[in-house]
């Protein structure tokens, strides 16, 4: 996968480095591009289901995200929102202590 950067954010993507490359060039003539190939390892690509959660009316529809979280040997497996506008993630103080 080759991807297609301007200032640092990503203008373009896919698996043919010359078709990114002139999708950048088209969008941003002026700018300069920086064009990287992510190796097919390094991908990450999912869907996450949608669960209704709370009292709420209208009921709202929240992504959720199975997690496993791994701390010197321990592992523990848990459901997480998935919330891409938050600088920090919350995570219950007994999944600490457990």
């Amino acid at each position: 996968m080759y991807v297609a950067l301007v200032d640092e954010k990503v203008v373009a993507s896919g698996k043919n480095a010359k078709v990114v490359l002139d999708i950048a060039k088209t969008r941003y003539p002026e700018k300069e591009i920086v064009l990287r190939k992510i190796p097919e390892e390094r991908l990450f690509s999912s869907e996450f289901p949608w669960v209704e959660k709370g009292n709420i009316v209208p009921k709202i529809l929240r992504p959720i995200a199975r997690v496993k979280l791994i701390y010197e040997g321990n592992e523990t497996t848990l459901d997480m929102y998935i919330d891409s506008g938050s600088d920090i993630t919350l995570i219950p103080y007994s999944v600490g202590i457990n």
